[in-house]
């Protein structure tokens, strides 16, 4: 079974559980329960990731080649331009930020995130 979104997932259930599959309806229930499964232990293993890597990535030290865009695809991080605020980080210049470039920030998802990872409550 290829990647499906949770919306086709949803709807792939509701056709197996009223029987407008093809295909056997308890094969296609257990077929779903194993892709949120996977889904879960994905995102999962992208939240280590991203627990794993943030402090390097925010000191512009190496990462795992691909993990901005894991990241990205997770919904943990994002590409914004940089602001008057970013130019006045310590060693922002070192870092790579500079006026009329980009940089990335934390999704609220990411930010979640970090905060569990460190025992704290986020709003």
């Amino acid at each position: 079974m290829t990647d499906l979104s949770s919306s086709e997932l949803e709807r792939l259930e509701i056709a197996a559980k009223s029987g407008e599959t093809s295909w056997d309806p308890a094969v296609v229930l257990h077929l779903i329960g194993m892709a949120r499964e996977g889904e879960r232990l994905r995102k999962a293993e992208d939240g280590a990731l991203l627990v794993q890597h943030w402090g390097a990535f925010c000191d512009a030290d190496p990462t795992p080649d691909g993990w901005q865009e894991r990241m990205e695809a997770a919904g943990f991080i994002w590409l914004d331009k940089t602001r008057s605020g970013d130019l006045q980080q310590p060693f922002a210049a070192e870092r790579g930020i500079y006026k009329g470039g980009t940089i990335w920030r934390l999704t609220d998802a990411g930010r979640e995130i970090l905060a569990a990872s460190r025992g704290e409550k986020t709003p």
